[in-house]
């Protein structure tokens, strides 16, 4: 008997890969790689029949010499990394702030994610700011709504921030700090200042919103070590972006019809806007993998159970 349930699962498993295997991600006709990032439904490229909505539209830029092909959100202008469908979040590679660093200084990040269906997710990313007696403050339309200080004994020398790796940084607030973000957030205006009262001037500092590892274990990122904040064994002086995620959903005001069968559900949701009760939805298949946001991406019946 237990030899006939070992088999069974093991059919069961290889059934599983090969039907997910199989299932397409992008609608029927549409293109579902840009490099090595797949593009499932809602998101698409080049026909408007692909993609949900212009807020949805992937340009697979050729970005070096060598033909290595790399997605964008067209509309935002920001790399996707990685899309993540049933978790309604996606990867991008985001820029980070830089002030006081002479030829480094950046400009403020001008990003918006107004009236998109997408936001900074509040619950995998945070704020990390690297400095020596400053304080970093997330301002939003002029409102402080986040910030941290982070102070330096007098062993640092000018320079040693942008020193720093974050990989082996608790950034308790000893030259790094960190805090969290406030929920629906869709753009922010970084400031940076002196720790004293009233001083305005600060050595080289950084700012940035990030997925720190720790947060989600994707396939990009290290779950072993819960300090650690990139892969990438960089230092802070060298990153121009880091990876971040964004959370999003189908909006009651995006003219997309849900399949309506027996292979997937759809539910509520409030994740770009804290005007509604519901701000719009997301689905699943029933058997837990394919694309339930067209007909047809989700197979039919449901997991077995043993």
């Amino acid at each position: 008997m237990i030899l006939k349930l070992v088999i069974h699962f093991i059919i069961l498993v290889i059934w599983e890969v090969s039907a997910q295997g199989e299932l397409p991600l992008a609608k029927p006709g549409c293109d579902s790689q840009c490099g090595d990032v797949t593009i499932p439904f809602p998101f698409g490229m080049k026909s408007s029949e692909c993609y949900a909505g212009k807020w949805f539209e992937i340009e697979c830029r050729n970005t070096s010499t060598y033909t290595h092909y790399t997605p964008y959100l067209k509309l935002i202008g920001l790399e996707v990394v990685d899309i993540y469908l049933e978790a309604g979040l996606v990867t991008i590679n985001h820029p980070i702030y830089r002030s006081n660093c002479g030829s480094k200084d950046s400009p403020p990040v001008n990003q918006s994610l107004e009236g998109s269906p997408f936001v900074y997710s509040q619950e995998h990313n945070i704020f990390v700011a690297a400095g020596c007696n400053s304080v970093a403050i997330l301002k939003l339309n002029g409102s402080e709504v986040s910030g941290c200080v982070s102070t330096c004994n007098e062993n640092y020398k000018v320079g040693d921030i942008g020193n720093i790796k974050l990989i082996e940084s608790d950034c308790n607030g000893t030259s790094c700090c960190e805090s969290s973000l406030p929920p629906y957030l869709k753009e922010y205006s970084i400031e940076i200042k002196g720790l004293k009262e009233n001083e305005s001037s600060h050595e080289c500092s950084y700012a940035l919103v990030v997925q720190p590892d720790r947060d989600y274990g994707y396939r990009h990122y290290s779950y072993n070590d819960p300090r650690g904040y990139f892969v990438e064994d960089r230092l802070m002086k060298d990153l121009d972006v880091v990876p971040a995620l964004l959370e999003w959903e189908i909006v009651n005001n995006l003219n997309l019809t849900l399949p309506s069968d027996h292979h997937s559900q759809c539910y509520d949701t409030k994740i770009t806007s804290s005007l509604y009760k519901r701000s719009g939805q997301r689905c699943s298949c029933n058997t837990g993998f394919g694309n339930p946001y067209f007909e047809g991406g989700c197979p039919a019946g449901n997991r077995a159970v043993l």
